[in-house]
């Protein structure tokens, strides 16, 4: 298929770049050069600082975030459809949608440029920066397993991360909602004497009081994002920036959440919101600060609870029938490959007839060059994968019993000669007019492999081709069925 359909990908991908370069208009150029080279700068050095930014602060090293932020400094064809959106919009003036363009031809036309100038400029760097500079950014060499752990506690403190934080940002706006249509005329019903900037500074400041407990747990990470945290860093301490980043994403919604709690009530001055600004700010670092600090008093307090009955399980010995119980078990490791007769192939693994008759786990999946780790219920099982199983030896020798026992075995006996025989079509013949398709020989067990049609011998006649009288044609099957037609 894609043999198939290159032709037309080539065609449409050139269709495509003309129509870009025929968007390119000259007097337009002519008209706002500087704009252009402006936004061509703009776009280069800022998309090559910010990626390369990310790629160092994600542990990838100088060498490879250069070439990352090298690689990536063009302006892509996605701003085509910004630049064409804000014009429909009416949020633009006609000249930016050709400029944009313009802006990404030229990015288009550096970009190889750029390439080839990632290697020295790297090369510059790592010979002018301090070396442990380099070596801090220089990514850790892992093994497989502990890769994919990792990235399964990233998922693991995202999910955590964002639901707590969506859960919270909901509560929030709940409160915000409530106190703007409700809270004033409440303080007026109370205090009708009060002026009406009085109550809107009453309203603000009551309900930043309210959001101050949601805002309290919102910015600070709860136990599992705490062990998340503790693991990810003792695995690589790289992963320090992406959770710093979270941790101000955090205290940026809280304090997002306060200007809304202010803004709802009251119009104040940009100088008093930067003010608010700055001392939320310093506020949220000082909570997280004490709440670390109040958490680790309680962790000594509790560790120091039980530390007396910790020593006492240590001293106390195995008894030796437990040692005895033990040294009867023996978990091993073994490996079957599932035959194209098994009787479950299709079915997924929750499926299978040994999940609940054998205490064995399935803990890899080898498919051709696919590895599959700990795979889940789910997935499907297929012919020739091998399953790495755990268990000790009885619960394994059950676990091939069992698979053995669900496959499906024809025996020589059964199996029935397979024949190709010739069949001379003649008047009044079943199949005389016919189209292979009309035939049916499929019906039977049998297929038509071959036509000879007066002098021309047709192989592997088409669907459409008609049987006529006085053709000799060739059929493959059982013998049984194809005697069938003789």
């Amino acid at each position: 298929i894609e043999h198939a359909v290159g032709g037309i990908k080539d065609l449409f991908g050139a269709i495509f770049f003309v129509s870009v370069g025929m968007m390119v208009d000259p007097q337009i150029i002519g008209e706002h050069w500087l704009p252009i080279l402006i936004l061509t700068g703009i776009s280069v050095v800022g998309i090559l600082i910010f990626s390369s930014t990310g790629a160092l602060m994600s542990g990838q090293g100088v060498k490879n975030s250069v070439h990352i932020g090298f690689s990536l400094a063009q302006l892509g064809e996605f701003a085509f459809i910004i630049a064409a959106l804000g014009c429909s919009m009416g949020v633009m003036r006609e000249f930016i949608y050709p400029v944009v363009v313009t802006v990404s031809v030229i990015t288009t036309f550096t970009t190889p440029y750029m390439i080839k100038a990632a290697d020295p400029v790297s090369d510059w760097l790592i010979r002018v920066l301090p070396e442990n500079f380099i070596q801090k950014f220089e990514p850790k060499e892992e093994n497989d397993t502990n890769s994919v752990a990792e990235q399964n506690e990233w998922k693991h403190l995202l999910r955590t991360y964002f639901v707590r934080t969506l859960v919270f940002s909901i509560l929030l706006i709940a409160i915000v909602l409530f106190s703007r249509k409700y809270l004033p005329q409440l303080i007026t019903l109370i205090a009708p004497n009060l002026m009406a900037i009085a109550v809107q500074w009453i309203s603000s400041i009551v309900t930043v009081i309210v959001m101050l407990p949601l805002l309290y747990v919102l910015i600070l990470n709860n136990e599992n994002e705490r062990k998340s945290t503790r693991m990810l860093l003792h695995n690589n301490i790289n992963n320090k920036w992406p959770i710093i980043a979270l941790v101000y994403l955090k205290m940026l919604i809280a304090i997002i959440f306060i200007l809304l709690a202010l803004l709802s009530h009251v119009q104040m001055h940009w100088a008093i919101l930067a003010i608010v600004v700055i001392a939320a700010s310093a506020l949220f670092h000082i909570t997280r600060r004490s709440g670390h600090r109040f958490k680790n008093m309680e962790d000594r307090f509790v560790t120091n609870l039980n530390a007396k009955e910790k020593q006492d399980r240590a001293k106390r010995p195995v008894t030796t029938s437990i040692e005895d119980k033990l040294a009867d078990y023996h978990v091993l490791i073994d490996s079957t490959v599932i035959q194209p007769d098994f009787n479950f192939i299709g079915k997924t693994l929750r499926e299978m007839p040994f999940r609940h008759t054998v205490d064995v786990n399935v803990v890899e999946i080898m498919r051709g060059e696919q590895v599959i780790r700990i795979p889940r219920g789910d997935e499907v099982i297929y012919p020739n994968d091998t399953l790495l199983i755990v268990g000790d030896k009885r619960e394994i020798d059950k676990f091939h019993t069992i698979i053995e026992d669900n496959r499906t075995l024809v025996k020589a006996s059964d199996r029935k000669e397979f024949v190709v025989q010739t069949l001379v079509i003649k008047q009044g013949s079943s199949l005389a007019g016919k189209t292979v398709r009309n035939s049916d020989m499929r019906a039977y067990g049998c297929m038509i492999v071959s036509i000879l049609h007066g002098n021309k011998f047709i192989t592997n006649p088409k669907a459409e081709d008609i049987i006529e009288v006085g053709d000799t044609i060739w059929i493959a099957g059982e013998k049984d069925s194809c005697e069938f037609f003789m």
